[in-house]
């Protein structure tokens, strides 16, 4: 072989080497740019979800509403729910309290705890998954703290029945605007 022969297989040779590194290096920089590209997708679905937060915050800090209005969202419920505003039997508020401490306190401004005992009779248990399905949908800022459930006693005919008594303990945060 003589030595023009020699030095076009080195440049032959040197050309496969330098295109096999240049390929190498091609390759790992499109690997990196799609992790690049899938680190930025993750950082914009995180933005999004801390916006939406953020709307649900605002959404979540009202002032106490008078008590007629809770009155007429469980009345409203009920009509929702297919139930007459009668089984709406009793609704007591309970006076608000500080929730000072926890994690309702936000920049100085305490919320407060605002419950509510209602009674809701005669119902059976279908009557009360769809007002408490409704409940949940139309009053996001209310919860069902519990729930105690008692048989009606039979009719005066003595007839058994599977109407209840529903006792629900409600509860909302929401910020006192009054309190420095």
């Amino acid at each position: 072989m003589n030595s023009s022969a020699v030095g076009a297989w080195v440049l032959v040779l040197a050309s496969a080497a330098w295109s096999m590194f240049a390929t190498t290096s091609a390759w790992q920089a499109h690997r990196d740019s799609q992790r690049a590209h899938a680190r930025l997708a993750a950082v914009g679905r995180d933005a999004q979800e801390l916006v939406q937060l953020r709307a649900g915050l605002t959404a979540a800090v009202h002032e106490k509403q008078p008590e007629t209005v809770l009155v007429s969202a469980v009345s409203t419920t009920l009509v929702a729910a297919g139930m007459p505003s009668s089984t709406l039997t009793s609704l007591t508020p309970d006076s608000a309290t500080a929730a000072e401490g926890s994690a309702f306190s936000l920049g100085g401004s305490p919320f407060r705890r605002q419950g509510a005992r209602l009674t809701l009779e005669p119902l059976n248990l279908s009557q009360l998954g769809r007002f408490l399905s409704r409940w949940r949908d139309a009053q996001p800022r209310w919860i069902v703290r519990t729930i105690e459930l008692s048989p009606r006693p039979p009719s005066k005919r003595g007839d058994a029945t599977d109407e209840l008594s529903a006792q629900l303990v409600l509860e909302t945060a929401f910020l006192d605007r009054r309190t420095p």
